[in-house]
């Protein structure tokens, strides 16, 4: 795919959905498939979307295949995550364009800290 990387705050810990395994699952997902720079997309529909960073666009057929999660159970998720605000979400009847609220910006490669660089380890 890429050598880029996204960071995620370990404030998700604190979240009242973290202890549902799906739910971190797909937000996880949504953070490494978001866009980091505007690009413009031809749906299978043929509509013309524009996504701009921060941004990912998702089917029903593509979270289930991508994810292992359940189409129906995922966007009843979404729904979910929306509600607590980490998403907003602009529905259509093929695909969902998800908007990640609390999200960092995806950084090209680094090399790795060394164990003991990072206070925590």
């Amino acid at each position: 795919m890429s050598d880029s990387f996204t960071l995620v705050s370990r404030s998700i810990l604190e979240k009242p959905f973290y202890k549902d395994s799906e739910t971190v699952h797909l937000l996880l997902h949504l953070h490494f498939r978001m866009r980091h720079k505007e690009n413009v997309f031809q749906l299978e529909n043929g509509e013309i979307v524009t996504v701009a960073p921060g941004q990912v666009v998702v089917s029903k057929r593509q979270i289930e295949k991508e994810t292992g999660i359940d189409k129906t159970t995922a966007y009843r998720i979404l729904d979910r995550l929306e509600a607590v605000g980490e998403v907003s979400q602009v529905k259509r009847p093929d695909y969902r364009l998800i908007t990640l609220k609390n999200r960092v910006a995806r950084k090209k490669s680094e090399p790795p800290l060394s164990r003991g660089s990072e206070p925590g380890y």
